[in-house]
């Protein structure tokens, strides 16, 4: 158990460029996954620091498009002096309804896609960044429990994307999470945070 107590997971794949490589961040083992969300957690500050760093660099801005994490993501983000220098902002967009009226995802998109997957992911990232001057973002979504949305996804189901201006696909993961709501919404953050740390680098 990670010090946010979660106990178990389980990833259920990993995009890389035009493939989908299922086991997720090519593994093949159930243990080694969860040993990577352990370093995502416990690496949260670091990754943080890094992509700060890279971005005040190159002066680029990162937006995020968030919801499950309700805007956890950003609210830690903003913690940091000077993130305005980096940091965009936030799409909060926790209904189907915000996700249009606010990314302007298609309706028909999101009744033919479930709301936690892969292309839900995707879409957020990719209308964040189009409706920015951002130059990267990141995307969540998921289903912190107990309850579900009334879909195929089960509680715990996280989805998380990564675009960038100069890339032409997203890159996507999706893992199982279990723990408390809070302890899904950390995680979440923090996946997403060495996600990008990993292709910000």
């Amino acid at each position: 158990m990670n010090i946010y107590g979660i106990t178990d997971c389980l990833a259920f794949g990993h995009k890389r460029n035009h493939g989908f490589i299922l086991g997720g961040f090519c593994l093949d083992s159930k243990k080694r996954v969860l040993k990577y969300v352990h370093i995502a957690v416990s690496r949260w500050p670091y990754n943080l620091t890094l992509i700060e760093s890279a971005l005040r660099v190159r002066r680029q801005f990162l937006v995020v498009a968030e919801s499950c994490s309700g805007g956890m993501l950003a609210d830690r983000i903003v913690e940091r002096p000077g993130a305005s220098e980096w940091f965009y902002g936030s799409f909060v967009t926790y209904q189907a309804q915000a996700k249009n009226e606010m990314l302007g995802i298609n309706q028909q998109f999101l009744a033919d896609n479930d709301l936690v997957s892969r292309a839900t992911a995707e879409a957020m990232a990719s209308r964040a960044l189009a409706l920015t001057s951002a130059h990267y973002a990141m995307a969540l979504t998921g289903i912190a429990g107990p309850g579900t949305d009334g879909s195929d996804a089960k509680p715990g189901e996280l989805w998380i994307a990564w675009a960038c201006k100069s890339e032409e696909v997203c890159a996507a993961e999706g893992f199982a999470l279990t723990g408390s709501r809070q302890e899904f919404r950390l995680t979440a953050c923090a996946l997403a945070l060495e996600g990008l740390a990993r292709r910000i680098a």
